[in-house]
């Protein structure tokens, strides 16, 4: 096993998208209006293209096992989505993407802190926000879906 960890490349991108689809359908699940899609297609051409935005990965030997879709907002860095396919949980993966994604934000500089949202169902996303020193900063109303606003400190 060869873990690797990095931004993703345009070539990349069609890979990282099916991966997206994947994980769109399984957070239907969480869901309290599944008619509305969470991991929007709207604004995943913009990985490439803003120069504030940063498609991360991580593979195991070729094989893509998940992506990280970060943003620089005004005064924190954002967690947009965030996935680790199914048979590749619970192994420490999440946590390595995470934390090489807290190391990239630091390198950079911009802002002190960094928010991820997650499903209020979702109790196990929910759950590695905190397990990983996120604190849960409110809960928030988006598109009429219940989110935890989880916020870390970059120190």
């Amino acid at each position: 096993m060869a873990l690797k960890l990095y931004i993703a490349s345009i070539e990349e991108k069609e890979k990282i998208y099916n991966a997206l689809i994947e994980y769109s359908k399984e957070l239907k699940q969480f869901q309290e209006h599944t008619s509305r899609e969470i991991a929007s297609e709207k604004y995943f051409d913009d990985y490439w293209t803003e120069s504030q935005r940063f498609p991360i990965v991580v593979y195991d030997d070729d094989k893509l096992i998940g992506f990280c879709l970060l943003r620089s907002e005004k005064n924190y860095y954002s967690i947009a989505e965030f996935y680790i396919k199914p048979k590749f949980r619970r192994f420490g993966y999440g946590t390595k993407l995470l934390n090489f994604t807290l190391e990239f934000c630091k390198r950079r500089g911009i802002h002190s802190s960094i928010i991820a949202i997650s499903l209020v169902k979702n109790i196990r996303a929910n759950d590695f926000w905190i397990v990983n020193g996120f604190i849960r900063y409110k809960e928030v109303f988006l598109e009429n879906e219940r989110y935890n606003c989880n916020l870390k400190e970059l120190i």
